[in-house]
């Protein structure tokens, strides 16, 4: 199975290009022939109209090279057809689909406590880190404690799928086991946890491809990164209830720590 590595995008003339096209009549100097030949063909190239069938307005012009510039100049019936023509099939054209290269392979490493969330991934030979604090929401009910867990996990993956660039293939690099299950199958029993996978889910879309991978807390680059944010390293995700319901529906606060920084030497 082939990988698709290219974001189709649409090219289009904008307004005052078009509106040019539209009042352009039949030029009378040599000024208002190269004036012609320069727009159309700009318009020509954003669109995909071939110039080749237009040669005859360019012989055109090289005969008459020597002619003074705002004097009027002898124009042949051929280079006037096919000017006309030309201007004809450029408001006729449709907008031209682009194919756009994308980004290589990026890997987004996410973790979360209690208190905060980190993100860090690689782009543009570039490490990239985020992260911020939650903020917590007394409104949630009662939440068991790995559910709680993979809330705050998702959440995490959440705000740091939201700052990545589209690439070829995403590499999500997670170590809850829970929620590495839930996005590759796509639902679970917890309604809270679906919430947030879901906007996740829609968020992949962005990309070609990606792929969820299962790490250990040991490889996950961006625990300290979460951790950094919680009041103490030491209390992690804890056990108490009340704080995780406290934090799962937590929003990143609006002043983010992220900071981006070249790999070292």
């Amino acid at each position: 199975q082939q990988r698709t590595t290219a974001l189709q995008s649409l090219m289009e003339l904008a307004a005052r290009t078009r509106e040019k096209i539209e009042n352009t009549s039949a030029p009378t100097t040599l000024r208002e022939w190269m004036a012609a030949a320069a727009l159309f063909g700009y318009a020509g190239r954003v669109l995909g109209v071939p110039l080749a069938p237009r040669f005859v307005i360019y012989k055109f012009l090289r005969r008459r090279g020597a002619w003074p510039l705002d004097l009027p100049v002898c124009s042949w019936n051929c280079a006037l057809d096919a000017l006309a023509a030309w201007k004809k099939e450029l408001l006729d054209a449709p907008p031209r689909r682009v194919t756009t290269p994308l980004p290589g392979e990026i890997a987004l490493f996410t973790d979360a406590c209690l208190k905060g969330w980190g993100a860090f991934w690689f782009e543009n030979a570039q490490l990239n880190t985020a992260g911020a604090d939650f903020e917590p929401d007394l409104a949630w009910g009662t939440f068991g404690e790995e559910e709680a867990i993979a809330v705050l996990e998702a959440r995490a993956l959440e705000y740091g799928l939201a700052r990545v660039r589209p690439c070829g293939l995403l590499r999500i690099c997670i170590d809850n086991a829970a929620l590495a299950h839930v996005l590759r199958r796509g639902w679970s029993r917890s309604f809270a946890l679906n919430t947030v996978c879901a906007r996740i889910l829609e968020g992949f879309g962005r990309h070609a491809a990606h792929e969820v991978l299962h790490i250990a807390s040991a490889k996950n680059v961006a625990d300290a990164l979460s951790r950094s944010n919680c009041v103490s390293a030491k209390s992690g995700l804890g056990t108490d209830r009340d704080s995780l319901t406290r934090a799962i529906a937590g929003r990143p606060r609006s002043t983010l720590r992220e900071q981006s920084q070249a790999p070292s030497k």
